[in-house]
């Protein structure tokens, strides 16, 4: 499922930094046994609410494998869970490389308070974008 969704996504006209954010989410939350639709990674609505929505505060990047802080689970957990996220070397959907390349292609003015998947206007990709698409 993952490789026609990169297909997909790779065969569209969206700019180079729409192809990064829909390809990181889609990866991500296959990665991290993630639910898109509600809140653990991403905000129902434009106005993203900090206290669900995954920022950049909620990744801490390790030598190895990178640690992301889910405040809204699944298990609706007190204070949340914390997901370990590994490399799949030498493939296309590198979780890891995939979510750097993200960082580093997001603007320079992009805060640890910032929702995690963002395009280059600064919006958050939100489950209303993909229910759309």
């Amino acid at each position: 499922m993952l490789k026609l969704i990169e297909h997909e996504i790779a065969t569209s006209d969206w700019s180079q930094n729409s192809k990064q954010v829909f390809w990181a989410t889609a990866c991500i939350a296959f990665f991290g046994s993630c639910r898109i639709k509600c809140r653990e990674l991403l905000p129902s609505e434009k106005n993203f609410d900090k206290c669900t929505t995954l920022l950049w505060s909620d990744i801490q990047i390790k030598r190895d494998h990178i640690l992301m802080h889910i405040k809204s689970p699944k298990s609706k957990k007190l204070g949340g869970e914390y997901i370990d996220i590994f490399p799949f070397e030498n493939n296309n959907c590198c979780p890891v490389k995939i979510l750097l390349k993200l960082k580093n292609m997001s603007k320079k003015n992009v805060t640890n308070n910032d929702p995690v998947f963002s395009f280059d206007n600064g919006k958050p990709l939100t489950c209303g974008v993909l229910k759309n698409n």
